[in-house]
C-alpha cells in the first residue's frame, strides 16, 4: 500500500514520546594534567614531565601531536587542541631563538589536558605565556590560577576574530549547505596550512551559527596519529594527503579556498530557521517539545526537506550538544529529577 509524502514525513510527529527539558549543572573545567613537551635534536621530540603512563608509541604520538613541524628558525608561536585516547589536550606552543642549540632554536610545548573541551584556551595561555622560559608546567598553572574563562558566546566571538576573512567567506558563500551537514551531523575534513588555522577553523565550525557538533570534534590531528575515526567527525589536518578524502562527506580545503560536498547544495534557509528554533527555546527552556516545534515549523510554511532536516537533528547526538551548550538535557517520560550521571565534580 502506497503512502503520500505527507503522511510519511509526519507520521513520526503523531507517535508521541514524552520528553522534558531540564536544566543540569554546569560542568567545571578541571584540569588533569600539564604537560611539558620539548624538541632535543638526539632524542627527537621528548615529553620532560610525563604524568600519564603512556607506551612508547602513544608517548611518541603525543609528542609529535604536541610540537608542529617549522621549517624556519624565527620566533613562531602555534596555539591548538589535539585528540588522543578521547583525551583532549590544549596547547601552546613556541620557537625562539637559541643560539646554544644545534638547530639555532628553542621549540617547547605545554599541553593542557581538561575534563572538557575549551576551544579558546590555548589562544589564552599563548598570550600569557611571553618566552619558552615560561613554558613549564608550575608557571602554567599559575596562569590558569587566575584564569576566567570565556562564555560560549565570548568564545564564538574570539574564534570569529581569528578566523582569515577568505575562510569566512568561504563558509558564508555556502552556509546553509554547511549548516545542513553539521545538523545531520556528516563528517568533515578541514586543510590548512599550520595547526593553528586548522585547529580554530574546526572549532569554529562546530558552533557555525549556533549549532552544535555532536560528533568527535578533532580539531588538529598529526600525520604521526594513526588510530582510527569515528563515522562523525570534524576532523583539521595540515597533510591532506594522509587521509582517504573520499570517505568524509564534506571537504574544506582553507589553503586553495574550496569546499566540497557530496549531496546535493541546499537552498533552504537554515540559518533562519535555526535562529528561529532557538528563540523559541529560550523563551521558555522547560516547556520546549520537538513535536510543538516541528508542528510550527508546518504552520509557516517549512518545507518538508528543512522539516526532515529538523528532524534528524533533534535524534541526533547533536541535539544533545547543543541542549548541553545551553545547560539543559532532555529525559524521557515524566522522570524531571536530576540523572545519577550529572555529579558534582568540585
Amino acid at each position: 500500500m502506497g503512502h503520500s509524502v505527507w503522511y510519511l514525513e509526519n507520521r513520526d510527529m503523531c507517535q508521541f514520546i514524552p520528553k522534558y527539558i531540564v536544566k543540569i549543572e554546569k560542568q567545571p573545567a578541571l584540569v588533569e594534567s600539564i604537560t611539558e613537551v620539548d624538541f632535543d635534536v638526539s632524542a627527537g621530540p621528548s615529553i620532560l614531565n610525563g604524568q600519564e603512563k603512556l607506551t612508547a608509541l602513544e608517548e611518541s604520538m603525543f609528542a609529535f601531536s604536541a610540537l608542529p613541524d617549522i621549517r624556519s628558525k624565527e620566533m613562531h608561536k602555534e596555539s591548538f587542541v589535539f585528540n588522543l585516547e578521547n583525551k583532549m589536550y590544549h596547547v601552546s606552543f613556541i620557537q625562539e631563538e637559541d643560539p646554544s642549540k644545534v638547530r639555532g632554536c628553542t621549540q617547547k610545548s605545554i599541553a593542557i589536558q581538561c575534563c572538557r573541551y575549551l576551544p579558546v584556551l590555548p589562544l589564552i595561555m599563548s598570550q600569557k605565556l611571553c618566552s619558552s622560559k615560561m613554558y613549564t608546567p608550575e608557571i602554567a598553572l599559575e596562569a590558569l590560577k587566575t584564569l576566567e574563562l570565556p562564555s560560549n558566546k565570548e568564545a564564538l566571538r574570539i574564534l570569529h576574530e581569528h578566523i582569515p576573512p577568505h575562510v569566512h567567506a568561504l563558509l558564508e558563500k555556502h552556509k546553509n549547505t554547511i549548516i545542513e551537514n553539521l545538523m545531520r551531523c556528516k563528517s568533515f575534513l578541514v586543510i590548512g596550512p599550520t595547526p593553528t588555522a586548522v585547529s580554530l577553523t574546526v572549532s569554529y565550525l562546530s558552533m557555525f551559527c549556533g549549532t552544535r557538533y555532536g560528533g568527535k570534534v578533532l580539531p588538529y590531528r598529526s600525520s604521526f596519529v594513526n588510530s582510527p575515526l569515528p563515522p562523525s567527525s570534524i576532523l583539521g589536518v595540515t597533510n591532506e594527503h594522509f587521509y582517504k578524502q573520499a570517505r568524509f562527506d564534506n571537504i574544506i580545503n582553507t589553503t586553495e579556498g574550496g569546499y566540497y560536498y557530496k549531496e546535493k547544495k541546499c537552498t533552504e534557509d537554515l540559518e533562519r530557521l535555526f535562529g528561529e528554533m532557538e528563540e523559541f527555546f529560550l523563551d521558555s527552556p522547560e516547556s520546549f517539545h520537538v513535536e510543538r516545534w516541528l508542528c510550527r515549523m508546518s504552520d509557516f510554511g517549512a518545507s518538508i526537506r528543512a522539516r526532515r532536516i529538523f528532524r534528524e537533528f533533534f535524534n541526533s547526538a547533536n541535539f544533545v550538544e547543543w541542549l548541553s551548550s545551553h545547560g539543559y538535557q532532555e529525559v524521557l517520560g515524566g522522570n524531571k529529577e536530576k540523572p545519577l550521571s550529572q555529579m558534582d565534580l568540585n
